[in-house]
């Protein structure tokens, strides 16, 4: 039996492939957006976790190895970045590793995009405080 579709069906399952394709497309990008997103929030945690206790939760300089005289003080306290190649806290500024465009630490919202941005981490008598800021160019 030889079936022939007619112009209205063709166009209609024509235009439902397309929008399954288009819905599709959009789903694998949502996702990849949010498996972005806990990326980064896994490395703030795992910076946080790093910056503590190298630091003494915040008493000390958080730079891992660093003993006696610190030469990464500040007026605002000791200053080291999150290196995420090495999974450590470093006195000099690493190149940017985040994997989406809005990162968030304590409700702060940090825009940069992707690649660019770095974990700043600010300790000072016992208190300790984590950022996102523009890395190495």
């Amino acid at each position: 039996m030889n079936r022939h579709y007619s112009q209205l069906e063709v166009i209609l399952i024509t235009g439902i492939v397309i929008m399954c394709v288009f819905f599709a497309g959009l789903y694998v990008r949502w996702h990849v957006n949010q498996q972005a997103k806990g990326d980064d929030a896994l490395m703030e945690n795992t910076a946080d976790s790093v910056a503590r206790i190298n630091s003494n939760n915040g008493l000390n300089c958080p730079v891992d190895g660093s003993s006696g005289q610190c030469p990464h003080w500040t007026s605002e306290g000791w200053i080291a970045y999150y290196d995420n190649t090495i999974n450590t806290i470093v006195g000099d500024k690493p190149y940017g590793y985040n994997e989406y465009t809005t990162m968030e630490i304590d409700g702060v919202k940090y825009h940069g995009a992707r690649n660019t941005m770095v974990i700043k981490v600010v300790c000072k008598e016992g208190y300790m405080k984590l950022s996102w800021e523009k890395g190495k160019e």
